[in-house]
């Protein structure tokens, strides 16, 4: 039977490996510590016998890595609710520092931040994007340090700036960040993004429910990504794509916590390592799918072969003029389509665009695109376990 004990007064400092070593020789399992932190700077442990529990009892009073530590019998619901209120007030304290935005017009192209700053003196502003796009007209973004501030800036609205008359109006965070991408586009400047990737979820976890667990439900479904395994099904790692560092720093507050039974963990990751990992699943995944299939099933690859030629889906891509010559159809072992084929683009551009083409419907079905290097095609089309094809351009 699972023993749980509560640790509280532990150093801000101290890790799971430290709780471990406080510990010594009682044996913790795998996943059976969780740090919540709090006011109380607490800490649950979990043992898989009483006595383990009655020997990690005897530490209390000792010192954890500079702070003295009191332990006490507890259970998982404590755990729990302890969870859900820290959880609670992480995001409460998230949303009381969550910026404002308004927007401004009737000033001109040449204004400058400093400008802005001085306009909307006593209030905070952090940043300013002038001589934005804003539906048809050109105006000037502000975000401010909190709402209460972007509510107060309302107040200044047909106030003068010089010899200009301001309005003012109301914005908010997706204006804010349509306008920033547009800004960073014209720029050539790329826009801040923060992705982490959470691992030892449920399998079962949708996209919407993983939102929800890292409380930004506002998101797009397209920034929630599954990592799949080679058959295509979930595996128990995913990837969130977040542009506020607060939606960042809430993630990774989150390592450790339970979900269900299981301990995940967040940790951060680059765009570049991200694709990496999903392209090298996609590559199992298309050589697991060009291996030579059992001979019971080769009536219904000869059915299939003929799903799919280079004129069809030539005509998929005519917006991007290719060529049939820059097209690949892959075989299996037995020369019979798998009605899978890699395409080379002009650009890398082209290709992204191309990549929009996603999940429409084609020829009876969903066409699944996903972009690759020009090593990962190589490797595709010289896999042994499957004909060698055209030559490829």
């Amino acid at each position: 039977m699972t023993i749980i004990l509560r640790l509280k007064g532990l150093d801000a400092k101290a890790g799971i490996e430290d709780i471990r070593a406080f510990f010594g020789s009682v044996r913790i399992p795998d996943g059976g510590v969780c740090i919540v932190g709090g006011r109380l700077q607490e800490a649950f442990i979990a043992f898989n016998t009483e006595r383990e529990a009655q020997l990690a009892m005897r530490l209390t009073g000792n010192v954890l890595k500079g702070s003295k530590v009191t332990l006490h019998i507890s259970k998982m619901e404590e755990l729990e609710h302890r969870l859900e209120t820290v959880l609670k007030e992480k995001k409460k304290q998230t949303l009381n520092s969550q910026p404002g935005y308004v927007r401004l017009f009737g000033l001109p192209p040449s204004t400058t931040k400093d400008d802005i700053c001085h306009f909307f003196r006593g209030l905070t502003v952090q940043e300013a994007i002038v001589n934005v796009r804003l539906g048809l007209n050109h105006g000037c973004l502000v975000k401010f340090a909190t709402m209460q501030d972007a509510s107060a800036a309302l107040n200044f609205n047909q106030q003068s700036l010089g010899p200009f008359c301001v309005d003012v109006r109301g914005a908010c965070e997706k204006i804010w960040n349509s306008a920033l991408q547009e800004f960073d586009s014209e720029s050539g400047t790329p826009a801040v993004e923060y992705i982490v990737m959470v691992s030892n979820l449920p399998k079962t976890m949708t996209k919407t429910e993983i939102k929800e667990l890292f409380g930004c439900a506002t998101i797009p479904h397209k920034n929630v990504l599954h990592l799949l395994d080679k058959e295509g099904n979930r595996t128990d790692t995913a990837f969130l794509l977040f542009n506020r560092t607060e939606d960042f720093d809430y993630a990774m507050n989150l390592t450790g916590c339970h979900v269900g039974s299981n301990t995940i963990t967040v940790s951060p990751i680059t765009k570049e390592a991200m694709r990496e990992k999903m392209s090298k699943m996609h590559l199992k995944s298309l050589k697991h799918r060009l291996k030579p299939k059992d001979p019971r099933t080769k009536p219904n690859l000869k059915r299939k072969s003929g799903l799919v030629d280079k004129d069809q889906i030539k005509s998929l891509f005519s917006k991007y003029k290719i060529k049939k010559d820059n097209i690949a159809l892959l075989r299996n072992s037995e020369g019979s389509g798998i009605g899978e084929a890699v395409i080379q683009f002009k650009s890398k551009k082209l290709a992204a665009l191309a990549q929009r083409l996603h999940g429409k419907d084609f020829l009876g079905t969903k066409v699944l695109l996903t972009c690759i290097t020009m090593r990962q095609m190589e490797d595709i089309l010289n896999d042994a376990s499957h004909t060698p094809l055209e030559s490829f351009i």
